[in-house]
């Protein structure tokens, strides 16, 4: 999700969140398709060694889908991972999105939904925003 460019040059996130925040900058690390198992083999080099200021992880929509199907333990673990990978007082969690059902075959909201709660738990549990 955070990679998508919407028809921009850089990410739509990049984009939006650059014209709004002047005084920093932004460094857009997504990946199209990838899951918080794809996440943590990556987070050192892409993310950690940026040494950033703050960090919004947006992981569940890929580990949602039905081909991919993360389970929502193993889901919660590598979040927890990545939070502490970077700390978790640097770290906003962004849940992942609902989608138009009639559009959207990989993934639903129920499950969409699950995964969201624990985004929201393990926020909580870490001391994460």
């Amino acid at each position: 999700m955070t990679a998508r460019n919407e028809g921009y040059v850089k990410p739509i996130l990049t984009t939006k969140l650059s014209s709004k925040l002047n005084d920093f900058e932004i460094i857009n690390s997504g990946v199209a398709g990838d899951n918080t198992f794809d996440a943590l083999k990556r987070i050192e080099k892409d993310v950690v060694n940026h040494a950033p200021d703050l960090v919004t992880i947006l992981f569940g929509a890929n580990d949602a889908a039905f081909h991919k199907m993360i389970d929502l333990e193993t889901y919660e673990n590598n979040l927890i991972k990545i939070v502490h990978s970077i700390s978790p007082k640097k770290t906003i969690l962004i849940s992942p999105s609902p989608v138009d059902e009639e559009q959207q075959f990989v993934r639903n909201n129920k499950t969409l939904s699950e995964y969201a709660s624990i985004v929201k738990k393990v926020a909580e549990t870490n001391g994460c925003y």
